[in-house]
């Protein structure tokens, strides 16, 4: 049965119908708010997420650029021989504008011409290893920024120094430059005060980690030195001749009391190490150098595997007379840089077991034979008017002072570093050049890992 309004009732229906309608009006408009404030706030969390993408692609684009070139001098603010992904390198891309100003812009990474994305990245090499990675990627107005430290292990760690598990003593009119000496023994002088010792510890720097620039983060010593001048580190005693003028060598020994202002000299620190204790800036363990030396002599197998040269020369102990052309270095090879290994391998240990370098080198103060040399189960000795421009290892084990000896003199010029397990006689005029320390180079650098990351919020990244 059809029900017809009467006069009241149509008046109280129609504003009725008018105030749903408001009501659903409202309820849509209500509705369109939040679908476009929900709209806005997923564009603005996509773009957020697309532009750590950029700065993770620029992470990563980093690890294959030191993966190709892991070179500390590469990044470190050195001069020329930086490349552009260092954050010495000023870079003017106005893709990059509001991003960064040095180091490389990479762009379009999304292959999308029609978005606006980049990324900036600088990488600084960091003392005592490793490169640090500020990646600041951009998509839209999104901005996101990624600060990483890449460090390299299991790299050849042979120390950039003079270093003898034995004892060192530097002769007359010896004049040795911007490098420190490290022993486990003593280090004595001759020859009154002729000679000297000058410059900085141009690699060790303070020998642990420091708020300046003098700075040199490391596992084994946390104690550092009030200055980045040339030093003497001995488990034994050392000269007066060292720490008085002119020579004013900082030095550490293992037979002072040991205090905050004067650390005493020790092999193996307390846990935590005492201010007390200073050490060795780096591994001095016999089991690294076992695996060092493994890897020195793969390398020298496999230049000559490669150019058929006799980089690797196994010899017969004792040596004979018959052999002496084969151990005597009197030519170095032809287009030899640091990453050149001559490695000399006697079957036993015998004093008469001599490795002599005679070669000119191209001369003093920068010998062109460039490279490293390593002595096993021998001596090595170089003397007159030689010159070598890179670093000398000499190797037995078990060890001894007069078992793996290093010995230099006359006018003899080693630009660079020796190592060795027995004592070491040094005279000439040894210096620490620009010769960089092996695991700065790729052939013995190691494998690249990520030590650090972080994503930052502030407006500049500092290290870690």
């Amino acid at each position: 049965m059809n029900h017809r309004l009467g006069p009241g009732e149509s008046g109280i229906a129609m504003p009725i119908a008018v105030m749903m309608v408001a009501l659903l009006g409202v309820l849509g408009a209500g509705l369109l708010v939040f679908a476009t404030t929900d709209l806005s706030f997923a564009t603005e969390e996509n773009q957020s997420q697309r532009a750590f993408e950029m700065a993770d692609a620029g992470v990563k684009a980093a690890k294959r650029q030191l993966d190709q070139n892991a070179t500390v001098t590469a990044y470190d603010g050195g001069g020329s021989d930086d490349v552009q992904w260092s954050s010495s390198k000023p870079n003017a891309d106005t893709n990059c504008s509001g991003l960064g100003t040095s180091g490389v812009c990479l762009r379009n990474l999304d292959e999308n011409t029609a978005t606006d994305d980049a990324v900036s990245v600088a990488i600084t090499s960091q003392a005592g290893g490793g490169f640090k990675v500020v990646a600041t990627g951009k998509y839209g107005p999104a901005r996101r920024k990624i600060d990483t430290v890449f460090k390299q292990g299991g790299g050849v760690g042979i120390p950039p120094t003079y270093f003898s598990r034995s004892s060192i003593s530097l002769g007359g009119n010896t004049n040795l430059a911007d490098i420190s000496l490290f022993s486990f023994g003593n280090v004595t002088k001759s020859g009154g005060g002729s000679g000297s010792f000058t410059g900085n510890d141009e690699y060790f720097k303070k020998w642990a980690a420091t708020g300046d620039s003098f700075t040199y983060p490391n596992p084994f010593n946390m104690t550092a030195r009030s200055s980045n001048r040339r030093a003497v580190g001995a488990l034994g005693t050392v000269d007066s001749w060292y720490s008085t003028s002119p020579q004013n060598a900082q030095v550490f020994t293992g037979t002072t009391s040991g205090t905050t202002a004067n650390p005493r000299m020790v092999e193996t620190p307390s846990s935590p190490q005492s201010s007390s204790q200073i050490t060795f800036p780096f591994d001095t363990r016999m089991t690294t150098l076992d695996a060092d030396i493994a890897s020195l002599r793969q390398r020298a197998q496999e230049l000559e595997a490669a150019t058929g040269y006799d980089y690797y020369r196994p010899l017969p102990s004792p040596s004979t007379s018959a052999t002496s052309a084969y151990r005597d270095i009197s030519s170095w090879p032809s287009g030899a840089n640091y990453e050149t290994v001559v490695f000399y391998e006697f079957d036993s240990y015998s004093s008469t077991n001599v490795v002599k370098y005679t070669n000119s080198g191209g001369g003093c103060p920068t010998p062109s034979a460039r490279g490293v040399i390593v002595v096993v189960n021998g001596n090595f000795e170089m003397a007159g008017s030689t010159g070598f421009n890179g670093g000398v290892i000499t190797y037995t084990n078990p060890t001894g002072a007069d078992r793996g000896t290093f010995s230099s003199s006359g006018g003899s010029c080693l630009v660079g570093y020796a190592n060795a397990t027995g004592n070491m006689s040094i005279q000439g005029t040894p210096g620490a050049g620009s010769v960089p320390a092996l695991n700065t180079l790729s052939s013995f650098d190691g494998a690249l890992s990520v030590a650090n990351w972080r994503e930052c919020y502030n407006a500049t990244c500092t290290a870690p």
